[in-house]
């Protein structure tokens, strides 16, 4: 259901802004048209393609960190993603949580896309070279990508049996609990079928960063709003324009501070909810419909014009 928090969101956006920009009028009329064309179009551009892989999310509340930014600002962008977490199902962690979202503003990201590779790895742990060394030499801005760890469908760690140590086969631990094996246990009794695996991914961490140059004009509340739905997003291969009815248009070439959108979307906040909303132990392509379908009913529940 849409809340009064995200009705006064769309309100307090619609006032920060002098005259829709074409844009958003193009947008509007797409979404009367035809609701599943354009929950279809935006789905394709921020997820990947895939028929056995699956979609990750926050399996804990979000807890963001902000870095290169003022105090003032720091706390504002933080704020910002906390209040659309909560509002979405996402949740925010409280004040003094481990950070799981880290938004670097950064004068040079293939610099500290290296920096982190050399001395922060746990935030680059599985990510592969491959996606690191294509966002690192992007032509774009920003660069963002998700560390994942594998858990059953029933949210228990995936792993040899209590905290196995390195010995291996038949090894103690430090506290002398014996391990009988050196292979990963599977603790569930979600069982695999047809239509979903017994294990998904869950994000641990999400890593965005963006350089400085593409931030003039832009508003705290756009860049927290951008974060938090990059955030979300897997990791990809491939780098397809955002959808112009998202907040992740902010940073898309031709795209200005003041013709972008001022916050996250109607689409954006559907986007958010049907992910959390939906299996994530499905396969990615029973997903992603399903994705699809409770966007359309989140849409569907926009006031008439807003959307």
């Amino acid at each position: 259901m849409i809340g009064s928090f995200l009705l006064a969101l769309a309100s307090s956006a619609s006032a920060q802004v002098q005259a829709p920009p074409p844009r958003t009028a193009e947008i509007v009329v797409e979404g009367q048209r035809d609701l599943k064309s354009a929950a279809s179009a935006y789905v394709d551009r921020v997820l990947p393609p895939g028929f056995q892989e699956q979609y990750g999310r926050f399996e804990d509340p979000v807890c963001p960190k902000a870095v290169g930014v003022s105090d003032a600002n720091k706390h504002a962008i933080t704020d910002r993603i906390r209040e659309v977490a909560r509002a979405t199902n996402i949740g925010a962690a409280g004040p003094n949580c481990d950070a799981n979202l880290i938004l670097l503003v950064v004068d040079d990201k293939r610099a500290m896309i290296a920096d982190i590779r050399r001395h922060r790895d746990r935030y680059v742990t599985d990510v592969g070279a491959d996606l690191l060394n294509r966002i690192a030499n992007s032509p774009r801005p920003f660069a963002s990508w998700q560390v994942t760890q594998m858990v059953s469908a029933d949210n228990k760690t995936v792993g040899g049996g209590n905290n196995m140590p390195a010995g291996g086969s038949g090894a103690s631990d430090e506290k002398g609990t014996y391990n009988a094996g050196d292979y990963n246990r599977l603790g569930t009794t979600v069982p695999a079928s047809r239509l979903r695996y017994n294990v998904k991914p869950r994000v641990t961490v999400a890593v965005v960063i963006v350089e400085a140059r593409a931030l003039a004009n832009v508003s705290t509340r756009q860049l927290a709003d951008f974060a938090l739905v990059r955030a979300v997003i897997p990791n990809d291969r491939h780098e397809p324009p955002a959808p112009p009815s998202s907040i992740l248009s902010l940073l898309e070439p031709g795209v200005s501070p003041e013709t972008a959108p001022q916050s996250v979307t109607w689409w954006d906040v559907a986007f958010l909810k049907s992910l959390m909303n939906t299996r994530s132990d499905s396969y990615a392509d029973i997903q992603k419909s399903a994705i699809r379908n409770q966007m359309i009913r989140e849409i569907e529940q926009v006031p008439p014009g807003q959307n």
